[in-house]
């Protein structure tokens, strides 16, 4: 299962308007609809953040309120979920460097004018062209071309 917010149907949105805002047989119903629902299973569609944070919130209650078949359910769904980013958790960011650059270029026209994350990229590979060059000349060359959208370095 996918975690965002890029793919998420209506009807996600309104289950989960329900799950946080309804009475306790409408919540746990949202919450046995979502962890059903096949689109997410299959990952055509993708599962809203804010899911997790609403179980961990809610997960006594419908541990009392749900069957036991759902309970169990349920916990093996946001689970599997929490599997997804178990290297990050590890990190030590005190002790790391780490830069995280995030946007999506909202805010690049006028009049704010912040730079998308694309260029600053772009300008750190202008800035430091000569020793990557040598390095990775063909690394250079997609990071220019704009064919280069995600670098990890380890």
């Amino acid at each position: 299962m996918k975690i965002g917010t890029d793919k998420i149907s209506d009807e996600q949105k309104r289950l989960l308007t329900q799950a946080r805002s309804g009475s306790v047989d409408v919540m746990a119903s949202a919450f046995v609809r979502v962890i059903q629902d096949e689109e997410i299973r299959e990952e055509t569609e993708e599962l809203h953040p804010d899911w997790q944070a609403l179980y961990e919130l809610k997960r006594d209650t419908l541990r009392r309120f749900l069957p036991d078949r759902w309970v169990k359910e349920a916990e093996a769904f946001f689970e599997s979920l929490g599997q997804f980013d178990q290297q990050l958790c590890e990190l030590d960011l005190v002790k790391l460097r780490t830069t995280f650059l995030l946007g999506a270029g909202a805010s690049k026209p006028a009049p704010s004018n912040i730079p998308t994350v694309r260029s600053c990229c772009r300008n750190c590979w202008n800035v430091g062209e000569d020793s990557i060059e040598r390095t990775s000349p063909s690394l250079l060359g997609s990071a220019k071309s704009g064919e280069l959208t995600t670098l990890r370095i380890c």
